[in-house]
């Protein structure tokens, strides 16, 4: 049996009082017995300085490996947008430092169990949010939302293409729920149509971003949102057989 500790949506940098906060459910965490830990996205708050800060917490607390995947504020910069190529790179060397795997870039695998990734994006078919404000408009001569998007969906194939042929249990992980309902971030989240694809490919699907606790199962597909509101972080413990 396999113990996996579930957090997301910790943004780093809200107010004052988050360093302590987040510090505070991370000693409660380290009380817990658990094998791996998974973060959902959206590390930061408002600006890239805010990632080592909170990688560092972390590692402080966290003996087990730390998988994760990116949010939408993890591409923040809200002094002054950035371009995400500069902020990927600065990310992957942070992320390298602390010992912890981005997922969209490595699977991970686990006794009988292998962990996939990828940050996910809604696009600009999506009703627009406040990001536009905080990342630059063109990446690569596009719009930077469409880019990411078309990221995720490149990164989406590939473990989709991955993940048949791979024995023992499956677990994919991404920041945006491509589900709707009782969601308060609903205009937010990612298609639904991902969620019947993905759900026929693994048994337990990861997911943030909504800020709701979830724990529902989707055919055979056990689907899990940790939760955690701003300056209210919270975790799960799930087991895997």
């Amino acid at each position: 049996m396999t113990k996996i500790a579930l957090m997301g949506d910790t943004h780093m940098g809200y107010s004052s009082m988050t360093p302590n906060i987040i510090e505070k459910k991370l000693k409660e965490l380290a009380e817990e017995n658990f094998d791996i830990l998974i973060h959902t996205g959206d590390w930061i708050s408002h600006e890239q300085d805010q990632l080592e800060p909170i990688l560092n917490l972390f590692r402080n607390y966290v003996n087990t490996p730390i998988l994760g995947v990116y949010g939408n504020h993890d591409f923040w910069s809200r002094s002054k947008p950035m371009e995400i190529s500069k902020i990927k790179r600065k990310q992957k060397k942070l992320f390298k430092e602390y010992d912890i795997l981005h997922l969209e870039n490595n699977n991970f695998k686990m006794d009988n169990i292998t962990f996939w990734g990828f940050d996910g994006w809604y696009s600009q078919t999506n009703p627009p949010t406040n990001d536009r404000y905080f990342i630059p408009p063109f990446e690569k001569g596009v719009p930077t939302n469409l880019y990411l998007a078309d990221e995720a969906h490149k990164k989406l194939e590939k473990i989709l293409s991955e993940a048949p042929n791979t024995p023992g249990k499956k677990v994919c992980v991404t920041h945006f729920p491509p589900y709707t309902f009782n969601q308060r971030y609903a205009c937010m989240c990612a298609n639904e149509s991902y969620l019947k694809i993905i759900c026929e490919n693994f048994n337990y699907f990861i997911v943030g971003h909504s800020h709701q606790i979830e724990d529902f199962m989707y055919q055979e597909c056990r689907v899990i949102n940790p939760g955690g509101d701003y300056d209210k972080p919270n975790y799960k413990i799930i087991e895997i057989l």
